[in-house]
């Protein structure tokens, strides 16, 4: 049985994460390969290291190189038995590839074939601003004034 959350090196040794993907990469810089200076989840991804997490008996696995995401399943595939759905997040500078393994078929699929069932989507790290009342209001009395002054009604 895995973790909640660990990292997988790129020999499959897996490292349970106790707080934070970061704080495990500094507290374990040997393991990693790393030093104070690039001690990062980006540079561990580029090394070969996948972070791993299981969220509501999902486990998902992160890298932003694809093919040690994975090859990371593969090398973990004794552990991921009770395992049903599995999630692959390739990390795209502000977006995020996801795709799916749902099934234990879906799966088993892929291990031998690397065959996926279907295509992935993508998720974007965009934050809405939420608009308060005074931005609201103002926005409508722009619109207003645009609508008033239009090219349309001025006339010579």
């Amino acid at each position: 049985m895995l973790a909640d959350k660990f990292w997988i090196n790129p020999k499959g040794q897996i490292l349970w994460v106790v707080e934070d993907y970061s704080d495990t990469i500094l507290k374990n810089l040997e393991f990693f390969n790393l030093n104070y200076s690039n001690a990062l989840p980006v540079h561990a991804h580029r090394l070969g290291f996948v972070e791993g997490e299981i969220v509501d008996e999902i486990l998902i696995l992160r890298s932003s190189v694809i093919k040690y995401l994975y090859e990371s399943l593969n090398k973990i595939k004794d552990h991921v038995d009770d395992i049903l759905q599995i999630e692959f997040h390739l990390q795209l500078g502000n977006k995020i590839m996801i795709r799916n393994l749902n099934g234990k078929k879906e799966i088993q699929l892929f291990l031998e074939e690397r065959i996926f069932p279907r295509n992935g989507k993508y998720k974007f790290f965009v934050k809405k601003e939420k608009k308060n009342l005074i931005s609201n209001i103002g926005s409508i009395i722009n619109k207003l004034y645009a609508k008033k002054i239009s090219p349309n009604n001025i006339t010579n």
